[in-house]
């Protein structure tokens, strides 16, 4: 279930604490606006207060700004077994346990931060998230941080960047006029896709299941749905088996691990390891696969196979004239207004 959100943590202090003692975990929450903390920026409005909403037509995102925010939540609530207490006031929550090791700590930090804020979106309308955990063990600080990182940068210049431009707006009014190479278009569309998401999250890993997924798409675009398709395509593109095999790992992904199927089996820690290894190299192997593909369809050595009848299926239509029903009834009421 949290397969892509559970890269190695420690706690960092300035120095050692000691156990079993008295903890402080404090979650650092937003967006701000459904705490009383501010107004504006969702979909969260302050009741019989004058507020001014905002759609814009570019995006189609609406958003609601109240004049005045409601005051800032401040509340105090006990674990079942009072084993815990809870405070939240504004934008942040404090819990107060005792851990008898280090491990009961972090078991107790993943739990609070990954379920916590899927709890609260039941009935928040803007989806809450936790920017960063801190606290304190006895009287010693910490601060929950992840343990190791690897990032692709870009270094660039204004004329290697304006022949980025120029070659894109060539393949752009080359390639794909008049709705030619359509699935070459709809592999880069996904891999878009794959990189929006990738940067959109408060970390690279919350969408990493949903980028997985979009890769996969990247390779059945081009290649067909399947594997032995895709590998075949991707050798007359020029790669080995082995580099082959790396592609047709993220397929299998897609396929079995917590991406297009739900997962609630647990890594162990050097499983983890070797898949966020893996994980932090796909950006730039599709990057450079796209950009060949690219290159040998600009000179004729490649061409992805063209799909004359875009006619939805039989099966599609059907599920459309289901919609069209459904759109027919009464829209859903919010379970405030029903109870």
């Amino acid at each position: 279930m949290l397969t892509y959100r559970l890269q190695k943590r420690h706690f960092k202090t300035e120095r050692p604490p000691t156990f079993p003692n008295d903890v402080r975990v404090v979650l650092f929450l937003g967006p701000p606006t459904p705490f009383g903390e501010g107004v504006g920026g969702g979909r969260t409005a302050t009741r019989a207060v004058k507020a001014t909403s905002l759609w814009n037509a570019n995006t189609d995102r609406v958003t609601i700004t109240s004049e005045t925010a409601f005051d800032r939540v401040n509340i105090h609530l006990p674990y079942p077994d009072h084993a815990m207490l809870v405070d939240v006031q504004g934008a942040s929550a404090t819990i107060h346990a005792k851990c008898e090791t280090v491990e009961d700590l972090a078991g107790l930090v993943d739990y609070v931060y990954h379920v916590f804020p899927a709890t609260l979106n039941v009935n928040f309308y803007d989806a809450p998230v936790v920017h960063h955990v801190g606290g304190t063990i006895g009287d010693v600080e910490y601060t929950w941080t992840i343990v190791r990182t690897a990032s692709n940068i870009k270094l660039t210049t204004t004329a290697d960047q304006e022949q980025y431009i120029t070659d894109a707006w060539h393949s752009m009014t080359t390639l794909f006029a008049g709705g030619q190479h359509r699935r070459l278009v709809a592999a880069l569309h996904y891999f878009h896709v794959a990189c929006r998401l990738f940067d959109v999250g408060p970390s690279p890993w919350e969408f990493m299941g949903e980028v997985i997924l979009n890769l996969a798409k990247v390779l059945q675009a081009l290649f067909g749905q399947n594997r032995e398709d895709v590998r075949a395509g991707l050798r007359s593109l020029g790669y080995s088996d082995e580099a082959t095999d790396e592609f047709i790992i993220v397929m299998e992904l897609r396929d079995t691990l917590d991406s297009g199927h739900v997962l609630l089996s647990v890594m162990d820690e050097t499983q983890a390891s070797n898949l966020y290894t893996f994980l932090y190299g796909r950006e730039l192997r599709f990057r450079e696969l796209l950009s060949r593909a690219l290159e040998r369809t600009k000179q004729g050595t490649f061409k992805v196979d063209e799909r004359p009848d875009l006619t939805l299926d039989a099966r599609v239509r059907k599920l459309f004239a289901r919609i069209a029903k459904t759109n027919q009834a009464a829209p859903p009421r919010p379970p405030s207004e029903t109870a």
